[in-house]
């Protein structure tokens, strides 16, 4: 029987951990995360002054503002199919994917993780602030998108309006919390994102989510193993004490672009991935990822999360990305603030 709690579940997503991935936990960092997700893709910038936020603003608000104009852009059955319904694979009709993973399934854990975050911080109305930083982080993410004059965003329309709401609503509800943290474990591994004040731009953004299951296993330390965001990532766990060794493979998004079929339908140009991560009860420590395209700005990425360096007192974490044309940024992160890049 689905039963819906008035109060946040402490000890599914957040418990307060001062390690790994948990400790990063913080509103400004999930505004940065997910916000500036997109940045990773080749053709929007990092740097704020390029990212052309004012024509983004304007035209994801007026999309909102105005739905069903949006939605006329493609007609409501294109948009269905694309957006909302799942009835294909191809570059036409596949946003729907993003969509249920991303901002229903991800979105939801995140909502449910910033819930228990408020409440153990002490605030008396966690899941309405949980629930305004996962559509304001959702919002930002589709105007650093949507950074130029013209097409109305029809996508922001469907994440807004249905995919967003609909995550908040189920993990709102103690029996999903519950299956999401038990049966399937969903959690929060974004990155370690930082600041480069040398050319006012921000770096190492990304919202990642991980997933365990263990269909066949239940005794055994082997899990099935996920990792999804601007891209996707499977295969295998292997529990070791408290800590999961996981490596997976698939691929990582280089760029967003229209479908060859439809100038109005946005889909995804990616690259051959693979990538090794080690968690600690479910609080990524270590993460080791890379891809094969050339035009990709992270063809590896090493990140070290707060608690694997031994400071006492100091939650320092550190990440280090190069690309194949000779890029190198590195960062440096205390606690649960945003790091400093160089």
């Amino acid at each position: 029987m689905l039963c819906f709690s008035l109060k946040a579940q402490y000890g599914y997503f957040y418990t307060g951990k001062n390690y790994g991935s948990e400790a990063r936990t913080s509103t400004l960092n999930t505004l940065l995360n997910g916000g500036f997700d997109v940045v990773q893709a080749s053709s929007i910038s990092n740097k704020f002054s390029e990212m052309g936020l004012k024509d983004g603003f304007n035209n994801v608000t007026y999309s909102l503002l105005h739905p069903f104009k949006s939605i006329n852009e493609v007609g409501w059955g294109a948009f269905l199919r694309s957006e909302v319904l799942p009835t294909g694979f191809d570059e036409d009709n596949d946003n729907w994917m993003p969509n249920y993973l991303l901002h229903t399934l991800g979105g939801g854990t995140v909502y449910a993780t910033l819930s228990d975050y408020y409440t153990l911080k002490g605030y008396k109305r966690s899941r309405f602030f949980a629930g305004f930083t996962v559509m304001s982080y959702h919002f930002l993410n589709e105007v650093v998108e949507k950074n130029y004059k013209g097409l109305l965003s029809f996508d922001a329309v469907a994440d807004i309006y249905i995919f967003d709401p609909l995550g908040i609503l189920l993990f709102s509800n103690k029996s999903v919390q519950h299956f999401f943290s038990h049966e399937i474990i969903i959690r929060d591994w974004s990155s370690q994102v930082s600041l480069r004040f040398l050319d006012f731009s921000i770096r190492n953004s990304g919202q990642n989510f991980s997933f365990k299951w263990k269909p066949y296993f239940k005794n055994q330390p082997l899990s099935l193993f996920g990792y999804f965001g601007m891209g996707g990532l499977a295969g295998l766990g292997y529990d070791y004490k408290n800590h999961t060794i996981s490596v997976g493979a698939g691929f990582k998004t280089k760029d967003i672009v229209y479908s060859r079929n439809n100038d109005k339908i946005e889909t995804i140009e990616v690259s051959p991935a693979l990538g090794f991560f080690i968690d600690k009860n479910n609080s990524l420590m270590i993460s080791v990822l890379f891809n094969s395209d050339g035009n990709q700005a992270e063809n590896f990425k090493l990140e070290i999360f707060p608690g694997v360096i031994p400071l006492k007192n100091l939650n320092l974490g550190f990440w280090l990305s190069n690309s194949y044309s000779g890029q190198v940024f590195y960062g440096i992160t205390l606690g649960a603030f945003p790091g400093i890049s160089f």
